[in-house]
């Protein structure tokens, strides 16, 4: 190897400089106008050089090497025929910059009670154009400025080396469904990864009228107006499924009551 190895590319561009390679015979000069087969590998971090290239009047062959769309290090192989040794160039594809943030499956949808946490945290995964993890991107997640909404434990992440990080949620008192966005420098809606998280009520804890009290009926007729009762949380969120038990007087003036 004369020079080339060692070098870092982004996917999908050039490395800087060519892979030179000399060829010489058994007594060390030049072997001129011969070919030199550059090996790569045919899956995973690889790179686009061309297959043969001839040595100059010097012996040597350089070989323009571009990387290939997937990320990591690994060897091109230079090799000529009638020698016995081959030579290598180490090389590594290192990701481009963010195109895509990525909600992990485990973190969306999901639901909890009002002012606990979600069971799972807000995952994201950064990724290139060709879907390489970017390691040390900054994340900003954005919560509603009113309820619903969650409290995080971080305005923001860094990724690390799988292009992940993540935030812990925890529900507001209020109590509905709403989306959590997450976004590297300059993304695009379309880019952005979204969370979809939902407040439930806490058990009924404050039972009020609505409508339909005060009212007056001749007996054994229907009242004009229903009863209407809501049952709310401590926070002020109605709860759903909630049994409601109505009494009225055993003797005397009563009324009979049925659901609604």
């Amino acid at each position: 190897v004369v020079s080339g190895s060692a070098q870092t590319a982004v996917v999908g561009q050039a490395f800087a400089s060519p892979l030179v390679v000399l060829l010489q015979d058994g007594y060390g000069n030049p072997a001129a106008n011969s070919d030199v087969t550059f090996s790569v590998p045919s899956v995973g971090a690889t790179a686009v050089v061309p297959a043969t290239v001839k040595t100059d009047a010097f012996g040597r062959a350089e070989a323009a090497a571009s990387a290939g769309t997937v990320a990591g290090g690994y060897n091109v192989t230079a090799s000529a025929t009638g020698v016995a040794t081959s030579v290598s160039f180490a090389l590594t594809n290192v990701a481009g910059p963010a195109a895509v943030a990525t909600a992990d499956a485990s973190s969306t949808p999901q639901s909890t009670r009002v002012t606990t946490a979600f069971v799972n945290p807000l995952r994201v995964r950064i990724t290139d154009a060709f879907d390489n993890p970017v390691a040390n991107a900054t994340v900003a997640f954005t919560v509603p400025a009113s309820d619903p909404t969650a409290v995080l434990s971080a305005a923001s992440g860094v990724t690390d080396l799988t292009g992940t990080t993540a935030v812990q949620a925890t529900a507001s008192s209020g109590a509905g469904s709403y989306e959590v966005h997450a976004a590297f420098p300059g993304a695009r809606a379309d880019q952005a990864a979204t969370f979809s998280l939902t407040n439930t009520a806490q058990g009924a804890n404050v039972l009020s009228l609505v409508s339909g009290g005060s009212q007056t009926t001749t007996a054994t007729t229907a009242f004009s107006q229903p009863v209407v009762l809501q049952v709310r949380d401590a926070f002020g969120n109605p709860v759903a499924g909630a049994m409601v038990e109505a009494s009225v007087p055993a003797s005397g003036p009563s009324a009979i009551v049925t659901r609604s």
